[in-house]
C-alpha cells in the first residue's frame, strides 16, 4: 500500500484484488482470436467470487462464451461448460462483455488484453470511426 492506495498488482482492497497473478486476459483474449471470424464469440471481463487461494476475494477474471457455454482454460483449467452452471459457481458481477470485433479493436488499440478503462474504450471506438471515415485507397493497377 503506497499513501493509504493499493499497489494495483499486489494487494487486497476493500475485498477486491487487484492481483495480476493469473493469465485468464491473455488466455481469453488467445480463444477468441483463435474461433473462426463466423463464430458469435464474446469476450468477458468481470468480477468473480475467488476459488482456492482467493476463496472469500473478489477477482478480476476473463473468459470465453460461445454458444450458451464458457470456456475458461486459464491457469492450466479447462473448462468447458453451461453459462448458467459457470454463473451458478462464480458469481460474477462489473459483467463487461465484447463481441469479437470490438475486443479485438480494443486489444490492437491498447496493446493489452484488458481490463479497459472507459478512456481506452473512448479512444478505440474513436479511432475506429477515423478509420472506418477515411477514403479507400485506390488501385492503381485496377
Amino acid at each position: 500500500m503506497v499513501n493509504g492506495v493499493p499497489h494495483r498488482k499486489t494487494e487486497f482492497y476493500n475485498g477486491f484484488s487487484w492481483e495480476r497473478k493469473g493469465n485468464c486476459l491473455r488466455t481469453a483474449a488467445e480463444l477468441l482470436i483463435s474461433t473462426p471470424e463466423d463464430d458469435s464469440g464474446v469476450l468477458v471481463h468481470a468480477i468473480v467470487n475467488g476459488t482456492g487461494e482467493y476463496r472469500g476475494k473478489k477477482i478480476r477474471h476473463a473468459w470465453l462464451e460461445l454458444d450458451g457455454h464458457v470456456i475458461d482454460k486459464s491457469n492450466g483449467h479447462d473448462y468447458v461448460m453451461r453459462k448458467g452452471k459457470y454463473y451458478r459457481a462464480l458469481r460474477p458481477s462489473r459483467i463487461k462483455k465484447y463481441p469479437r470485433e470490438e475486443a479485438l479493436a480494443l486489444i490492437k488499440h491498447t496493446g493489452h488484453f484488458g481490463f479497459w478503462t472507459r478512456a481506452e474504450k473512448i479512444s478505440a471506438l474513436r479511432s475506429a470511426k477515423k478509420r472506418a471515415l477515411r477514403p479507400k485507397a485506390k488501385n492503381p493497377n485496377a
